[in-house]
């Protein structure tokens, strides 16, 4: 919580879990279960609390073992264990992805970009997942985009450089650390058709963090 208050946050979570918001569980399984590290260090009640969510038809709580895996290494498990994760994984994600959970995208994504976790290295499919995770408003699909067709070039030879820029302003606009990114663009002639809300928001915003780096630097 950004005021610091943790045990309120929780106490307000249990609250609406228990007056019928079902939504409330996954966020009171993130707060409760993990530690200052970002890993799940209550395995036990974080996967109670996801599968009490996932029975309520709650679509974030189906992220369950991507965040399990997390806190754990894919590669230290036995043959049979990685396969049986593997599974689930995907299944989990994949439904999570249908009902509406643009994180599930960004790890399908992630997973077939970088070939972990059982999956096979595959931009094509990376790219499609994220593609997915972008049409549900995931600031981290968008970013994965802009970085696939600008940065890697590991995205599907159709996609041009103005799509590029677009996936970066969108990330912007929900919150992506993409600021630089969408300037350099606006600079070089793309995204015209956003030149109002880049000029009276976005550029003085860029101005400024140019002016505090540059005071940092003194």
């Amino acid at each position: 919580p950004i005021l610091g208050m943790r045990e309120e946050a929780c106490e307000d979570y249990e609250l609406a879990a228990e007056k019928g918001n079902p939504e409330a569980l996954f966020f009171l399984a993130i707060m409760t279960c993990y530690d200052e590290n970002y890993k799940v260090r209550d395995c036990q009640r974080f996967s109670e609390l996801m599968v009490r969510g996932q029975d309520a038809g709650v679509a974030s709580c189906y992220l369950e073992t991507a965040f399990l895996l997390d806190s754990m290494n894919f590669e230290d498990l036995d043959e049979k264990a990685q396969a049986d994760y593997h599974r689930l994984l995907k299944n989990q994600l994949i439904l999570a992805s249908e009902m509406g959970d643009g994180l599930a995208g960004y790890y399908l994504g992630m997973f077939y970009e970088h070939g972990i976790n059982g999956f096979e290295h595959d931009y094509a499919k990376a790219f499609q997942w994220c593609s997915r995770g972008a049409l549900l408003r995931s600031c981290f699909c968008h970013e994965c985009l802009y970085r696939m067709i600008l940065e890697e070039s590991t995205a599907p030879k159709k996609n041009t450089e103005e799509f590029g820029y677009e996936c970066a302003y969108r990330a912007l606009v929900l919150r992506g650390d993409t600021l630089d990114i969408v300037i350099d663009g606006y600079k070089k002639g793309y995204l015209t058709q956003h030149a109002a809300v880049i000029e009276e928001y976005f550029m003085p915003r860029y101005e400024k963090s140019l002016e505090d780096s540059k005071e940092n630097d003194d």
